[in-house]
């Protein structure tokens, strides 16, 4: 159980590297950083980020919430109909499909977490091992491809 619950915490780990790794053959480091940090904040909210992203969650969208932050508005209300709601509502719908497509490729760092298995003595699954490996093997393979072809794309001084 203590080595299964191991190689769910090491998976992660190969995921968020290989992020870094590809995200820096393009982008300066600090930049890079920020942009893994941002996938794997996103990684473990993802959930939430669906549900943003498909209309599910009160509030609207991004635009929207950004407004009712800013006047104070109850997420329950209704926006008072006029042209700067339906450009809103319109601006919100792009930025959703963008949330959604940035979704399909995010990955879920919640699932990956074996944690209770262990700390309430029960055997961790090696199905679920070998998916989380699975799963890992896909992503680096994946982010090599996109590593490399933007590394064969970048100027280099000479």
């Amino acid at each position: 159980n203590y080595t299964k619950a191991y190689i769910s915490i090491w998976v992660q780990m190969v995921i968020v590297t290989s992020i870094g790794v590809a995200a820096s053959a393009l982008l300066s480091g600090p930049v890079a950083m920020l942009l893994t940090v941002s996938f794997i904040l996103l990684g473990f909210f993802r959930g939430f980020f669906v549900e943003v992203a498909t209309g599910v969650s009160y509030g609207g969208g991004p635009i929207e919430s950004l407004l009712r932050l800013v006047t104070q508005r109850n997420v329950m209300s209704p926006l008072e109909p006029g042209t700067g709601t339906s450009l809103i509502q319109s601006v919100d719908k792009m930025l959703e499909s963008l949330m959604l497509s940035l979704a399909q490729v995010l990955p879920d760092f919640s699932a990956f977490s074996t944690v209770d298995f262990a700390a309430y003595g029960f055997n961790v699954p090696t199905d679920r091992v070998l998916q989380d490996l699975t799963t890992c093997l896909a992503y680096v393979a994946g982010l090599a491809v996109v590593g490399y072809f933007l590394l064969r794309t970048r100027e280099v001084a000479r």
